[in-house]
């Protein structure tokens, strides 16, 4: 069982089994997978100490780590419904499983062993830094870091049979449902309204919290009760640091129970789908080669609810900040400095639009998602430049409309000039030129087309890993001029904006160019 756990955990980090990847490709991951756990644990020490700094003169400096243990906790539920019916549910490998001679509670035990651990990191990432920053500010104990040991083991517990749950749930409901995918962004487009909205308050909620005292930790811990079980062991408190191990443990024992009586049962449920449509035939507008190739490549980013979370999070964020900008205050954006100053806007708003609508683009796995059905498009009629063209113009088509309608929202929120909303626009569209053509590129140079899961393809490809890093470099290389050149020099600030504007375009008139000689080469040689 515990070398199946393994494999679980292996198979959700790499795709497959990590015999299967290269040492590169494994210390690429690692590296990644380090870097994200670094940045978060860094953002939750420095929120939790600035925190401890307010509560402890008050005496409620156990209320910092039992904080980030509920933020620990939701975070911890959204990933397990997001994640479990993937790898419980509905894995690949589940009917093979199922046909082998071992029983249901095994099986569920081995899937849930490589889960948990998962979670576990995202518990630790929030926990952890807090009660680290604890020990600094309040004193370190030995009793302290026991109950720091048993919170992060036994946290993840109720938000992982919670989660359980709720996905099973909620497949349920979804299964019959024809727009399931419209469906999940609109779920993520109102946590991110929500998260902004917390985000743009904080500092209001703090103020509450420090008026409020113990009564708003009261209120919290009769919303959820472990959390109260853990202030109270942070303090000293034996039998609640043993309480609240007993209370995380009981769901996730009751749900486990439940999974192995009724696991066929569900697995069943969740594989029916929604009734298809009578046909009726249509007939089919005559749009060219170009037009039929560009519409598959939306056919397929639609059709994908994978494809579309991961090269639509962008899509989403610059769209969401743009709107998000109009539930802020004033007075916040005037601290800030953007009040009656298009320019610091504009310097502001550019590294935001390039970051957005550059972090992940469809091009970078467009022709890896073509898989063993290569071959159709390489026996078809059609010149290997309008296929190539296609899968940009797609990765344009969606992130462009974002561009303008966000350019349009903040000249509108912050009544921005001709000049400034003119280049919010032209300047992040030449990057966004330089960014899909590299992604293409990255893909050709590094195909994965032996896939037997698009998601190995969308998240856990070379091409995809290589196009976000370097992405996020170029977006920080491209804002070095705002401030090395526009801010500085802001008389001349149209000459500057339009030279700058063209070097963008040059450079990905080259990628371009790159792409109709190399790019057509080694598109023939692809193996179909």
């Amino acid at each position: 069982m515990l070398f199946r756990a393994n494999m679980q955990l292996s198979d959700f980090v790499y795709g497959k089994s990590s015999k299967d990847k290269t040492s590169g490709k494994k210390l690429g991951t690692v590296a990644l997978a380090v870097f994200v756990i670094l940045a978060l644990s860094l953002v939750s020490g420095t929120m939790s100490y600035g925190m401890l700094e307010l509560m402890h003169p008050y005496g409620l400096g156990a209320f910092v780590p039992a904080m980030f243990y509920i933020a620990g906790s939701i975070l911890t539920l959204m990933t397990a419904v997001g994640y479990s019916r993937a790898l419980l549910f509905a894995s690949r490998d589940l009917d093979t499983l199922l046909s082998m001679p071992i029983s249901h509670l095994t099986l569920l035990l081995s899937k849930l062993a490589g889960l948990y651990v998962y979670e576990l990191i995202f518990a630790a990432v929030l926990f952890v830094p807090a009660y680290i920053m604890y020990f600094v500010v309040v004193g370190f104990t030995a009793g302290g870091l026991l109950t720091m040991l048993i919170a992060v083991l036994f946290a993840p517990l109720i938000p992982l049979s919670l989660g359980l749950l709720v996905a099973f749930l909620f497949g349920l409901i979804m299964r019959r449902m024809k727009r399931r995918n419209l469906i999940q962004i609109v779920f993520f487009l109102l946590f991110f309204a929500a998260y902004m909205y917390v985000m743009s308050n904080s500092e209001d909620i703090f103020i509450f919290i420090e008026n409020a005292g113990s009564d708003f930790w009261n209120r919290v811990t009769n919303a959820y009760f472990p959390a109260a079980l853990l202030y109270n062991a942070i303090n000293g408190d034996l039998l609640s640091l043993l309480g609240f191990a007993a209370i995380n443990a009981a769901p996730m024992l009751l749900v486990t129970a439940l999974l192995s009586k009724f696991f066929l049962k569900m697995t069943a449920l969740l594989k029916q789908s929604a009734k298809k449509s009578k046909f009726v035939m249509k007939h089919q507008k005559n749009s060219g080669l170009f037009g039929a190739l560009l519409r598959k490549e939306f056919q397929r980013f639609t059709g994908s609810a994978t494809y579309m979370l991961n090269c639509g999070i962008g899509l989403v964020l610059l769209l969401g900040i743009a709107i998000a900008s109009f539930f802020i205050g004033d007075d916040i954006f005037a601290q800030a400095g953007f009040a009656d100053n298009g320019l610091m806007v504009f310097s502001t708003a550019i590294p935001l639009f390039l970051f957005f609508s550059t972090l992940t683009t469809t091009t970078s796995v467009s022709v890896s998602l073509e898989g063993h059905a290569l071959w159709i498009l390489k026996t078809a009629p059609v010149p290997t430049t309008t296929i190539l063209s296609s899968k940009i113009a797609a990765n344009l088509l969606l992130y462009l409309p974002a561009q303008l309608v966000a350019t349009i929202l903040l000249t509108i929120r912050f009544g921005l000039n001709v000049q400034y909303a003119l280049f919010l626009f032209l300047i992040p569209a030449a990057a966004l030129g330089i960014t899909t053509a590299l992604g293409l590129i990255l893909n050709l140079a590094f195909p994965k087309l032996d896939y037997d899961n698009e998601t190995r393809v969308i998240k856990q490809s070379m091409s995809v890993f290589l196009s976000t890093m370097i992405n996020i470099l170029l977006t920080i290389v491209f804002s070095v001029p705002l401030y090395v050149l526009l801010i500085p020099y802001a008389p001349f600030f149209t000459l500057l904006a339009f030279a700058y504007f063209l070097i963008l375009g040059a450079v990905a008139a080259l990628l371009c160019y790159i792409l109709r000689s190399w790019g057509v080469k080694k598109f023939n040689v692809l193996p179909a």
